[in-house]
């Protein structure tokens, strides 16, 4: 079984739904964070989970900006 090359409409419409499921994510998190914020004093795992996402996600729009040579 071979897989074939996505094509710019393809790719495209993975990039926006990677997007939006990012910002689902990161939302989530945040409200998360917010809600155990006021119940309970102070925040546990939100954090970190919101820093490695972040992490990633930057770095590797970073590598991928410079491997094609837009940046």
């Amino acid at each position: 079984m071979s897989l074939k090359k996505a094509t710019e409409q393809e790719r495209l419409a993975i990039g926006k739904a990677a997007r939006l499921s990012c910002i689902f994510y990161i939302s989530a998190l945040i409200i998360w964070l917010i809600y155990d914020l006021v119940v309970t004093g102070s925040w546990e795992i939100q954090v970190l989970l919101i820093t490695i996402g972040n992490l990633i996600f930057f770095s590797s729009q970073r590598y991928f900006l410079k491997k094609n040579k837009v940046a």
